[in-house]
Formats: C-alpha cells, sequence, structure tokens
C-alpha cells in the first residue's frame, strides 16, 4: 500500500499551489503503480471543509483535491497510533493513526510505504527506511520497531526497489549491467504475467503451470510450485534469492531452479543465461527469452 506523507490541512490544498501538485503527483503513482493508498483523512476533517466552501465551484482548480479524498478518505477511527523514530515534524494524528492499521500485518515488509514529496524530504531520515512502532491499544503492548520504505514522489518509479520488490524476475540490482547498455539480468517472464500483481502471483503461476509455458522458440523462468513470493523475507529477496536456487552440477555456479528441473546461471561476461537442463546439456537464452 501506498501511503502519502501529508502534514497540511485540506484547506491548504485550496489555497496552495505547490500542495495541489503534490497530490496530483500522487495520483499519478496510484495509477501506474496500481497499488492501493492507504486512507488517512477522517469524516470529522472532511465535514469541517464542507462547512467552510459550501459549494466548490467546478473547474481544474479543486480537481487535485477530489482525486486525492477519493483515493485517502477514511470511515474507520482507531485509538492506535504508529510511533515513528525519528518522527518528522507536522505529521498529524489521524495520519498515523492509518499508519498503525496498515501494520497490522507486520510480516508484510513492502507495506506501506511511505511516500514523500521534495518539498516535505528534508523532514524524513534520508537512508530512505524509517523504524515504526506500534502503540499499546486495547491492552496490547508496544510492538516492533518495523522497518518501512521512504520513496520520493517525484521519483518514485526510478527508486531501485519499486520494480524489484514486486518482480522477482528482475536481478538488475544483483547483476548491474556496464555503462556501455548491456543486456540487463532480466529472467524472462511468461508472457500470461504481463500485468499481474504481486499479491494475485502464486494463483497464476498454478494456472500457467497447466499447459505449455513456453512459445515457440522462446523460453521462459517459471518457478517450483513451492514458491510463494508473499513468504520470502526481504533480505533474501533483495539478495535476488526470491526464487531457489541450486548449484550447476559441472560449475562452481548457481542459479534460481524453475518447475522443471533446470538451472538458470547467469553468464555475467557475455550477458546472457546458461540453462542447465535437467536432463543433460544447457542452452543460452538472452533476457527477454531468444535461444541464442
Amino acid at each position: 500500500m501506498l501511503l502519502l506523507d501529508f502534514p497540511w490541512a485540506l484547506a491548504d490544498c485550496i489555497s496552495n499551489p505547490r500542495i495541489s501538485e503534490v497530490l496530483l503527483a500522487f495520483d499519478n503513482v496510484v495509477r501506474a503503480s496500481r497499488l492501493p493508498p492507504v486512507g488517512f483523512v477522517e469524516q470529522a476533517e472532511q465535514l469541517e471543509l464542507w462547512q467552510q466552501f459550501e459549494h466548490l465551484p467546478a473547474g481544474n482548480r479543486y480537481r487535485p483535491l477530489m482525486q486525492f479524498l477519493r483515493h485517502c478518505t477514511r470511515t474507520a477511527t482507531s485509538n492506535c497510533e504508529a510511533i515513528l523514530d525519528p518522527e518528522p515534524s507536522l505529521l498529524r494524528d489521524c495520519w498515523k493513526r492509518a499508519l498503525c492499521d496498515a501494520l497490522q500485518d507486520t510480516s508484510n515488509w513492502r507495506s506501506p510505504q511511505i511516500v514523500v514529496s521534495a518539498i516535505r524530504a528534508a523532514d524524513w531520515p534520508a537512508a530512505g527506511e524509517i523504524a515504526i512502532l506500534i502503540s499499546p491499544y486495547e491492552g496490547n503492548g508496544l510492538r516492533g520497531p518495523f522497518l518501512r520504505m521512504i520513496k520520493p514522489l517525484e521519483n518514485y518509479a526510478d527508486h531501485p526497489f519499486t520494480t524489484s520488490d514486486l518482480d522477482p524476475w528482475d536481478l538488475r540490482r544483483t547483476h548491474p549491467p556496464d555503462m556501455n547498455g548491456a543486456q540487463p539480468c532480466y529472467l524472462p517472464r511468461p508472457r500470461d504475467l504481463d500485468d499481474c500483481p504481486l499479491w494475485e502471483l502464486r494463483d497464476r503461476l498454478a494456472q500457467i503451470r497447466a499447459k505449455d509455458w513456453n512459445e515457440g522458440d522462446r523460453r521462459s523462468f517459471l518457478p517450483p510450485e513451492a514458491f510463494d513470493p508473499l513468504a520470502v523475507d526481504k533480505p533474501t529477496w533483495r539478495n535476488g534469492r526470491a526464487f531457489p536456487h541450486r548449484k550447476c552440477q559441472h560449475s562452481d555456479r548457481s542459479g534460481p531452479i524453475d518447475a522443471s528441473g533446470n538451472i538458470w546461471a547467469w553468464d555475467r561476461s557475455e550477458r546472457h543465461w546458461d540453462v542447465q537442463l535437467s536432463d543433460g546439456g544447457y542452452v543460452r537464452v538472452s533476457h527477454d527469452g531468444r535461444i541464442l
């Protein structure tokens, strides 16, 4: 999920053009990522806004605010608040309550991502992560800390984990290309997985395994049946080991093993996959699935 850092009052969205730009940029990130936003604007604050502005004239001036409210309205209320360490300035109580609720599944290390605009970047840690604790409520003790990512709003797509944290086929971080535009280290995905969100991946993989997932001369990497993307911890995933790995029989290399028992070993110098076949021999496959 995406949680926008928003320390302002709703009325500021109408009077301050820079805040409207933040809301428009967040709307673009939500649409492009297709990740659900965390709602934190509670009903009492909205009611106060409508009482202040009984009638909002039509026009693009108010469009950012209306889109923002569609994304970030919160119907539930809670006494639980998140505690951030270090805590940025001006965080609102309703925002900290929404963060606390979004952390109820603490095993999901990807969520929520805190998205911070450039005009607020100096208020947040530069390291790219922040420690969060969940405050005691209903007799529960303090829990945490839990580390969650901080991502730049204006350059969200360029963040090194934006794609790779949701795509285990993307191994460009572990084997980055040189400056000459060499072929990227990317396992070829089955085409049926295009636009498949991570949380639906296991079911979609089961459907693909029921048929021949290779298309003509194109080869794709399909992980073994036991692979569960939501069960892989963050260090393992970010070290490029989301898929099960195995050592090659006749070399000191290793690589992810596919559903047929083949080992995909990356050739760092020639920038392609050496696929060690389970029945002997090997084939060379490009990052986009072409047999070389």
